[in-house]
Order: C-alpha cells, then sequence, then structure tokens
C-alpha cells in the first residue's frame, strides 16, 4: 500500500481535501520512529507532555526543551512482579519475599499523557525555530509514558529469609504534572511487617540483594523530512509554521518553553542503558 505521505507528494490536490487535525493524525500514526525507550537514573522530576533532547551519540546530554502546561497524571498502578500486582500493606507499601525478587525487576506501571501527538506537531516548527534547530529534528522526543523499574540482583547464597519494603506509588508523585522517585523507594528487613529496617551496609553483609531504581520513558519522534513536510502543509493551509497560530486555531494547547535550557536527567545508565533508536515492544 502507497504511504499516505508519499500519496500526498504525487496528488497536491489532496491536500484540499485534508484537514490539518487530518494531516498531524497520518504523521502520527504511520511516519513516526517509535515509540523509543530510555532508562535513566535520576531523582530529578520527569514530566508528561514534555518534548525531550535526547541525541543518540551522547546520551548523557538529555535535557527538557518544552512542555504541555497543566498536563494531569493518570494514577501509577501497584508494583508489579511478572505481572501479577501485589497488595499494599496497611502502611501503602509494598512487601516482596526475598526469594521472589532475587535476580529479578520489580515494575511499577506509570502514568501515560495525554498528550496528543497533533499538539506537537502543530507547533514543531515554530519551537524548533525558536530554538534555531535546522537539523537532527530526530533527536527530539515526545514523552507519552513514564515508569519505573526496581532491579534487583541475586541474593547470596547465604541470605536469611526476609522481606522487601517498596515505596507507596504516592510517594512517586509530587505535583499534577510531575513524578519524582523518593528518597528511600525500598529497604529490606527481617521482620515481616517491616517495622526494624536495614541499612544497605546491614543488608549486603547478611547477603540480601542490591537493587537499583530506574526511571523509563518512551515517546516518539520525526526525521528532518516530517518537519519539512509539515512546515510545507501548514503554509499551504495559510499559516505561518513559525509561530502558534495554527494550534491556537485548531484549539490545541500551546507547548511552553522549559527554563534555562539545563540537564533534567543527571545520570543515564552507562553501557547502553539508553536505547534511542530501539522500538519499545511495550510495557
Amino acid at each position: 500500500m502507497k504511504s499516505p505521505l508519499v500519496a500526498l507528494d504525487t496528488e497536491p490536490l489532496a491536500i484540499d481535501a485534508l484537514t490539518a487535525t487530518r494531516y498531524h493524525s497520518i504523521c502520527a500514526r504511520f511516519m513516526s520512529v517509535g515509540p523509543l525507550s530510555i532508562s535513566i537514573v535520576t531523582t530529578v522530576p520527569v514530566r508528561l507532555g514534555t518534548v525531550v533532547y535526547c541525541p543518540a551519540d551522547h546520551p548523557e546530554d538529555v535535557f527538557e526543551v518544552a512542555f504541555v502546561p497543566d498536563m494531569q497524571l493518570r494514577e501509577l498502578d501497584g508494583w508489579r512482579l511478572w505481572g501479577i500486582e501485589r497488595a499494599a500493606m496497611r502502611s501503602c507499601w509494598s512487601r516482596f519475599e526475598v526469594h521472589e525478587v532475587s535476580k529479578q525487576s520489580v515494575r511499577l506501571a506509570g502514568s501515560s499523557s495525554e498528550c496528543d501527538p497533533g499538539w506537537w506537531l502543530s507547533q514543531a516548527n515554530y519551537i524548533s525555530s525558536r530554538l534555531s534547530v535546522t537539523s537532527d529534528f530526530n533527536n527530539y522526543l515526545l514523552v507519552g509514558d513514564i515508569w519505573f523499574d526496581l532491579e534487583i540482583s541475586e541474593s547470596g547464597a547465604d541470605a536469611p529469609p526476609g522481606f522487601l519494603f517498596v515505596c507507596a506509588t504516592e510517594d512517586f508523585q509530587i505535583g499534577p504534572n510531575s513524578i519524582r522517585p523518593p528518597d528511600c523507594p525500598a529497604y529490606w528487613s527481617l521482620d515481616p511487617l517491616g517495622d526494624r529496617r536495614l541499612s544497605a551496609d546491614e543488608a549486603i553483609a547478611l547477603g540480601f540483594p542490591t537493587f537499583k531504581l530506574t526511571t523509563n520513558f518512551s515517546g516518539w519522534s520525526w526525521e528532518n523530512s516530517i518537519y519539512d513536510r509539515l512546515r510545507q502543509f501548514h503554509q499551504a493551509k495559510g499559516f505561518d509554521p513559525y509561530t502558534q497560530d495554527l494550534a491556537r486555531d485548531l484549539g490545541y494547547p500551546l507547548f511552553e518553553f522549559s527554563s534555562g535550557g539545563d540537564p533534567v536527567f543527571a545520570h543515564v545508565i552507562p553501557g547502553g542503558g539508553i536505547s534511542f533508536f530501539s522500538i519499545s515492544a511495550g510495557h
């Protein structure tokens, strides 16, 4: 089947028959790269409805460039191990036995953004022009989903029976559209009620596994040629692509620029922790 956008190149009259909303839908569905997934180790807040700069050759330079204000998060789901959700305790923390989680990953199913890719596509050339971006548009990622993995090493052969306590899901949400891992996402205890927390040194000395919390997010990007097509289409519809006039006309929320341009993801997992060009199979 011929690509919808190839058809538009060969049939200019089709542009007149397409609304901007429909054109953006075609770009989002057929011409995006992704979903792409990224794993990072950070305690910095992460927002949905954002566009981040994520260069494949320098993943440590990931930072947020623009965002949709007032984006609401869907409530985080519970912690899951192999797809099985654990009931929260009275403290709202979840408990796992050491043999269950040894050499496993416990996942906190995340929150999906309600950000329509069309919102970004209607304003992408405006944002890029204000940032003086003229190439490598594929390095800009529209964030769609966030989730967390607690990666647990293998327990020692002499590890005693014990329990891993994982914090309440609400401890991650710090605002209506921001998520940040808490200072203490999990701890080990010999006590089934978790009243006596083991320090990291105590747990290691007893043979309990170590653990690492990663923040994961996925989204979509578009190649340079798609930005060119969007610019031409918007001009053909009578709009200046270097403004937000089309987005206003469509009633879309307007992206705002993130302040400072400072990196918001301080520690990217070394050794391939970022999979920018890998298409995610979902989570």
